[in-house]
């Protein structure tokens, strides 16, 4: 086989721009293989551009570029601490003791435990805030339910004494009703406390002193006419029948 020398290189180089692989084979006697090895001096000067980078001959630089890697694994993370949920803090104590005790002087009969009003100020201040505001929140929710109590009372007794009027009117004997019921005033006060007790969250508008007030003489409006109405049924023979 024909040796390829820098002059046959040349010759062939200046073919390749007008004959094929194979006719430069003929020519030349030299293997297609040969032939595509011998390059035009532009692709020559651009071969490095698609070579692969060299590799890293300093050891020394592919240890330190490990360091730094199994330093950025290693490196400790910064743990974030989750906040702290703090329970809600409870008002200043002079404030809830004034509260307590402006409650127990003005209200005392909504609180018969207060048995010994003297030991009982003293006990408020080895409490701390929060047991004070328990406390606080428990003696007005005892007179909340205490008053809707009231309230209900004094609804259902007028309701008695409206039937008892309106019982006349369609010639119904429903005279002494109202006595009858008051008869069993300390049975129904325990069940209007328990519906009260039951009731009490959804009628915490109803529990309001202005609304207390307006009910109190709506109530006892209905009780006056109620009763005027039944004088007015009664026979005049009946009502100096007493004398």
């Amino acid at each position: 086989m024909t040796k390829i020398d820098a002059q046959l290189k040349e010759a062939i180089l200046q073919d390749k721009r007008e004959m094929t692989t194979k006719q430069l084979q003929e020519k030349y006697n030299l293997s297609r293989s040969s032939i595509q090895r011998i390059k035009l001096p532009d692709l020559e000067a651009r071969a490095d551009e698609f070579s692969p980078p060299p590799q890293v001959k300093d050891e020394r630089q592919a240890v330190s570029i490990v360091e730094q890697l199994v330093k950025e694994v290693n490196k400790p993370q910064a743990v974030t601490i989750p906040e702290m949920i703090m329970p809600p803090q409870a008002p200043p104590r002079d404030e809830t003791i004034q509260r307590i005790l402006l409650n127990a002087d003005t209200f005392p009969a909504h609180f018969p435990f207060i048995t010994d009003k003297n030991a009982f100020v003293q006990s408020l201040s080895e409490k701390s805030a929060h047991q004070l505001d328990d406390l606080l929140k428990m003696m007005e929710r005892t007179r909340s339910v205490n008053n809707l109590s009231n309230q209900m009372k004094q609804v259902f007794f007028v309701t008695a004494r409206a039937t008892e009027s309106l019982g006349t009117r369609i010639r119904l004997k429903t005279q002494g009703l109202t006595d009858a019921l008051l008869q069993q005033q300390q049975e129904l006060d325990y069940i209007l406390k328990e519906l009260a007790i039951e009731y009490a969250d959804k009628f915490n508008t109803a529990t309001r002193p202005e609304i207390k007030l307006l009910m109190t003489f709506g109530m006892a409006v209905l009780s006056v006419d109620s009763q005027n109405r039944l004088r007015e049924h009664i026979k005049p023979e009946e009502k100096y029948a007493d004398l």
